[in-house]
């Protein structure tokens, strides 16, 4: 539930925000960019059992050894005293896990909503359907052009697109084609190429 009090919330689709306690993450100087290089990599990478060498590979492909183990390390003690709470991202085996107890992540809500719709038997779906485009802002790290997290981007996108398919023929078939429509726009506006929708766009006009 993303109401719940959560220690720490980080929007990642259509913009990059972390909130501690409720309050946006400050910094007393400059901003630090790599305590949160490591932070956006851990979630493109899918934010549980994610390869420590894999994110010093990205971050530091310059440097080898026991520097960049060591920048690695120097970078991730800084991001865990800039979250104010040390747990919520841990290391165990050379893997890192970001805390799902206490750590809400949107595109990790998001990819619930994703399987909730997948999973349904019932017909329903304008509740998961709000919740859907409430969670996806807009495309994962928008802004970013790192090449490591271009394969979470477009993973995301394609799960809105098959979400929205399966949302607007469920609703087609309940006769609410005023909401089937909605989606349809919404899912035009992110990618206008998929014929698909506005082939059902005319339809339900």
């Amino acid at each position: 539930d993303d109401r719940w009090p959560w220690p720490v919330r980080i929007h990642t689709l259509g913009r990059f925000a972390v909130l501690i306690d409720g309050e946006p993450l400050s910094f007393a100087g400059k901003a630090q960019r790599k305590p949160l290089e490591i932070l956006k990599c851990v979630i493109a990478l899918g934010a549980r059992d994610v390869d420590v060498a894999q994110v010093i590979d990205q971050l530091w492909p310059d440097l080898e050894g026991d520097a960049s183990r060591n920048a690695f390390d120097m970078a991730l003690h800084r991001l865990r005293k800039l979250l104010r709470h040390d747990d919520v991202i841990a290391t165990r085996d050379r893997r890192l896990d970001i805390d799902a107890t206490r750590v809400w992540i949107d595109c990790r809500a998001f990819e619930l909503v994703c399987a909730q719709i997948d999973e349904a038997r019932v017909p329903g779906g304008r509740e998961l359907a709000a919740r859907l485009l409430r969670l996806y802002a807009g495309p994962f790290l928008a802004g970013d052009d790192a090449h490591w997290l271009l394969g979470m981007r477009e993973r995301l996108r394609s799960k809105l697109l098959r979400a929205l398919s399966t949302l607007g023929e469920r609703l087609e078939q309940q006769g609410d084609r005023d909401e089937a429509i909605v989606l349809y726009r919404r899912a035009i506006e992110i990618d206008p190429l998929v014929e698909e929708f506005h082939r059902r766009l005319m339809l339900c006009y």
